[in-house]
């Protein structure tokens, strides 16, 4: 089989969409370490559902916080999740740090929920971030030159 020059110079073109693409794939899907530095403030008291006026109470004694759940995703975490959550703090925490492999170019979602012996909390509002990483190569530095005449 001959190849005409027309069609060597579209499969040239083709081959180079196709690598300038592949570049570009395994550039956003570069993973890196990253850390979150995650804080929420704690609910105080806790009302009985279906009560009017709300029956509310401070969250001590039995009614204490035993624990924060954290979750951690990659996709938008809905309300209904029922899944393991990332990390379990104590009672009292208000913030930790989570270190992770982070892909470039997704975005991070967090939620928290709040725990006594009663159960667990709704889920709080959704925090998300998206991970940029500037994947070019930093200035060259320190460029010297030397002339010698003659």
């Amino acid at each position: 089989m001959t190849l005409h020059r027309t069609q060597k110079l579209a499969i040239a073109a083709l081959i180079g969409i196709l690598a300038t693409t592949l570049l570009v794939s395994v550039a956003s899907a570069q993973t890196v370490p990253g850390t979150l530095q995650i804080s929420w403030t704690n609910p105080t008291h806790g009302c009985v559902i279906g009560v009017t006026p709300p029956a509310c109470s401070p969250l001590t004694g039995e009614n204490a916080l035993t624990a924060i759940n954290v979750y951690v995703d990659t996709q938008p975490i809905p309300d209904d999740y029922a899944g393991a959550p990332t990390i379990t703090l104590t009672g009292s925490a208000t913030s930790t740090t989570h270190t992770m492999q982070v892909a470039n170019g997704t975005t991070l979602y967090v939620r928290a929920r709040a725990v006594n012996e009663a159960g667990a909390s709704e889920f709080s509002n959704q925090a998300s971030k998206l991970i940029a990483v500037d994947l070019l190569p930093g200035v060259p530095a320190d460029v010297t030159i030397v002339l010698e005449i003659g």
